[in-house]
C-alpha cells in the first residue's frame, strides 16, 4: 500500500520547498495587511503584499541594480516588522479566514507539494526565468549572462516569488510556482466566501466560517470550468493573471460602493489595494496591460452608473489606483527598451496581418466556444446583466456585472486582434490557447456569478433552512484532491519522467567537451526541452531534430555544429540510415561520433511502453 502511494508523497526537499513557499506567503500577507490599513479588504492581503514586492523589486532592480539577495532579506525583515505592527493595530495579522481556508486545503497542498514541472511553457520560459534570478541575483540586462528563457523580456512577478522561496530554502525549488498558484487559488476562494456572505446579507467583517470557506473552495476549484489542473497546477502565469484580474475588479467595485456610501477612507484603501493588484497584473505577462485598461474602463463605467457617485471623486480614485501599476509598467518598459530589445512579442506591421486566415480563426474560436459552452454561457449571462445595468441599473450586482462582462467582451476582442496582428501561421489558424487565455477572465466572471447567486438565494429562499448544508462542502474539498489525484498529478507521465532521468544520467556520463545533438522525429520538441533543462550548465545541446527528414538532412546539422554525441529518443528509417545503426524501437540510444561514423554507447529501455506517443499527454 505504501509503495502505491509513494509517487504521490513529497520528498524531504519538496517538504522544505512547501515550507519556504508558506513562509513567503506569510511575508506577503503581513506586508499586505499592514499597508492596506484597517479599512482594507483583508481577503486581498496576499495579492496586495505581492504587489508591494513587485513594486520594490522592479524599482530597485531597474534603477539601482542592487543585488537581489540583499533586497530579499530586507523584504523579509520589513515583513516581520509589518507583521508585528499589523498585529498591534488590529490584534491579528490578517483575516482568520485565511488560516481556515489553508487548513481546508491541506490535502491539495500535500498532493501538489510532490509535483514537478512537466509542461511546455515551464521548460521554455518560467523555470528558466526563476532560476536565472537565483543564479544571477538580478534582472537580465546588458553585460550579464543571457537568460535562456524564450522571452527574457517577459515581466518577472511569478519568478520573483519562486526566487524568494528558493532563496529561503537555499536551493532552487522547482515546484514553488505551482505551490504559490495553489495559495493564490485559496485567496480567491476566500474572496468568494466573502462575496457569498455579502450577497446573503452579511456586509460585516465577521471571518467566514469553515462551511462558507468550503463553499468558496468548491466555487473556486471544483465546479468552475475555467480551473483546469494542467494549467492551474503548473508554473504558469495564468493563475496569477486570473486571480489578480478578479481581485482588481472586485476591489474596484467595492471602492465604487464605498464612494456611493460617502466612505472616503475605505474607498481610498480599496483603491490602493486595487492598484497593487494591477501592479501584479502588468508584471505577470506582457499582454496583461490590456486587462488593466479593460478593468479601468469597467470600473469607470460601473462608477458612473452607480447612484451617488461623483464623477470627479471617481476620477481621483482611479488615478490613485493607477499610480503603482503605471510606475511599474513604465519602469519595466524602460528596462526592456534599454537592456532587452527584441526579447518579447511584438505587433507586426498592418501589411503582415493574417487577414486571409480570419475565416479559419473565427471558425476555430466558435468551435472552442461550443465545446466549452458551460463557461461561455455563464459569461454571456453576465454580459447580459452588464448590458441591462447600462440601461436599467438597479443594485450593486449590476455594477459588478458591468465590470466582469465588459472585461470578458473586451478581452475576447483583443484575442481576435492578437491572432491577426501578433501570432501567425498555425497559431492564428488554430486560435492557439484561446480557451487557456479565457481562463484569465473566468474568475472575475465567477465572482460576479457567486455574488448574484447569493443574492438570489437571499431573495428567493427566505424562510428556508440556512446554509448549514454547506458543511457538506467541507467533506468535498477534503476528499476531492485524493479522489481526483490522477487528474491533479498529471506530471506523473512516464515518458517525461524517463527523459528527465536519462538527462540526469547524461550529465554524469558524457565527457567534458561533449557536444550533444537531440534526435526525436516523433515529437515536436517537448522532450528536447526537458533534456536541455537537465543538462543545464553541464553539456551543451548544439542541434535538435524533431521531424521526419532524409538521412542527409539529419547528418547535416550534426556536421555543421561538430556534435560529438547524439541522443536518439525515437527512431525512424531515416535515422537508422543516417547513423548506419540498428536501433530497435522500445529504447533511446546515446551514440558517439567515431571516425567517419557513429557507434552506440548506451541505451535506455522505455519503462513499460512501446513508443512515447502511445501515452497521451
Amino acid at each position: 500500500m505504501t509503495d502505491a502511494f509513494f509517487p504521490y508523497l513529497p520528498t524531504l526537499i519538496q517538504v522544505t520547498g512547501l515550507l519556504a513557499v508558506l513562509a513567503v506567503v506569510l511575508a506577503l500577507l503581513a506586508l499586505g495587511a499592514f499597508a492596506g490599513g484597517r479599512r482594507r479588504l483583508a481577503e486581498g492581503d496576499l495579492i496586495t503584499g505581492w504587489g508591494l514586492t513587485v513594486v520594490l523589486f522592479t524599482a530597485v532592480g531597474v534603477i539601482a541594480e542592487a543585488p537581489f539577495t540583499r533586497l530579499a532579506w530586507a523584504l523579509f525583515f520589513i515583513a516581520a516588522v509589518a507583521m508585528v505592527l499589523a498585529y498591534r493595530r488590529d490584534r491579528r495579522v490578517t483575516d482568520t479566514g485565511a488560516a481556515r481556508v489553508v487548513l481546508l486545503g491541506v490535502p491539495l497542498l500535500l498532493v501538489t507539494a510532490a509535483m514537478s514541472a512537466s509542461q511546455w511553457d515551464e521548460f521554455s520560459q518560467w523555470l528558466w526565468s526563476a532560476r536565472y534570478l537565483l543564479e544571477i541575483d538580478a534582472f537580465p540586462r546588458a553585460g550579464l549572462p543571457e537568460n535562456p528563457a524564450s522571452f527574457p523580456g517577459y515581466p518577472y512577478a511569478l519568478p520573483l516569488v519562486m526566487y524568494l522561496a528558493s532563496r529561503l530554502a537555499g536551493i532552487f525549488i522547482e515546484n514553488s510556482g505551482i505551490l504559490f498558484n495553489v495559495f493564490l487559488l485559496f485567496s480567491f476562494a476566500h474572496l468568494l466566501a466573502r462575496l457569498i456572505a455579502r450577497g446573503a446579507g452579511d456586509n460585516g467583517f465577521t471571518p467566514p466560517s469553515f462551511a462558507l470557506l468550503a463553499l468558496g473552495l468548491v466555487a473556486a476549484l471544483v465546479l468552475p470550468p475555467f480551473v483546469v489542473p494542467k494549467i492551474a497546477f503548473t508554473t504558469y502565469a495564468e493563475v496569477g493573471t486570473a486571480v489578480a484580474t478578479a481581485f482588481a475588479g472586485v476591489l474596484g467595485w467595492l471602492a465604487v460602493g464605498a464612494l456611493a456610501e460617502d466612505d472616503g477612507p475605505r474607498a481610498r484603501a480599496l483603491a490602493v489595494q486595487m492598484g497593487l493588484a494591477l501592479a501584479v497584473l502588468v508584471s505577470l505577462k506582457q499582454a496583461n496591460l490590456v486587462l488593466l485598461v479593460l478593468l479601468l474602463g469597467g470600473v469607470m463605467v460601473a462608477g458612473l452608473r452607480t447612484p451617488g457617485v461623483n464623477a470627479w471623486r471617481l476620477a481621483r480614485l482611479l488615478a490613485l489606483a493607477l499610480a503603482a501599476p503605471v510606475a511599474v509598467y513604465l519602469l519595466w518598459r524602460y528596462h526592456v527598451t534599454t537592456q532587452l530589445t527584441g526579447r518579447e512579442f511584438a505587433v507586426r506591421p498592418l501589411s503582415e496581418w493574417n487577414f486571409e486566415l480570419l475565416p479559419k480563426t473565427l471558425s476555430t474560436m466558435l468551435g472552442i466556444v461550443l465545446r466549452k459552452s458551460g463557461y461561455f454561457a455563464l459569461m454571456a449571462i453576465i454580459a447580459g446583466f452588464a448590458l441591462r445595468g447600462l440601461t436599467r441599473y438597479r443594485d450593486p450586482f449590476h455594477g459588478l456585472a458591468i465590470i466582469a462582462g465588459g472585461v470578458f467582451i473586451g478581452y475576447n476582442a483583443f484575442l481576435l486582434f492578437a491572432y491577426l496582428a501578433i501570432f501567425g501561421g498555425w497559431e492564428t489558424e488554430h486560435a492557439a490557447s484561446y480557451w487557456r487565455y479565457n481562463m484569465h477572465v473566468g474568475p472575475l466572471g465567477g465572482a460576479a456569478a457567486v455574488y448574484g447567486l447569493a443574492i438570489l438565494w437571499r431573495t428567493r429562499a427566505a424562510g428556508r433552512p440556512g446554509i448549514g448544508w454547506a458543511w457538506l462542502a467541507i467533506v468535498l474539498v477534503l476528499v476531492a484532491p485524493l479522489a481526483l489525484i490522477n487528474k491533479v498529478r498529471f506530471d506523473l507521465r512516464a515518458p517525461k519522467q524517463y527523459v528527465r532521468q536519462v538527462g540526469a544520467e547524461l550529465a554524469t556520463i558524457l565527457p567534458p567537451g561533449a557536444r550533444l545533438a537531440i534526435i526525436d522525429p516523433l515529437d515536436p520538441g517537448m522532450y528536447a526541452k526537458l533534456l536541455r533543462y537537465e543538462l543545464y550548465r553541464s553539456i551543451p545541446v548544439v542541434a535538435e531534430l524533431h521531424h521526419s527528414a532524409s538521412a542527409a538532412a539529419i547528418l547535416a546539422p550534426l556536421s555543421k555544429t561538430k556534435a560529438t554525441h547524439a541522443w536518439i529518443h525515437t527512431q525512424s528509417d531515416a535515422v537508422r540510415a543516417a547513423f548506419k545503426a540498428d536501433l530497435p524501437e522500445g529504447a533511446s540510444y546515446l551514440l558517439e561520433a567515431f571516425g567517419e561514423g557513429w557507434r552506440i554507447v548506451r541505451s535506455w529501455p522505455y519503462p513499460g511502453y512501446r513508443l512515447p506517443t502511445d501515452l497521451p499527454d
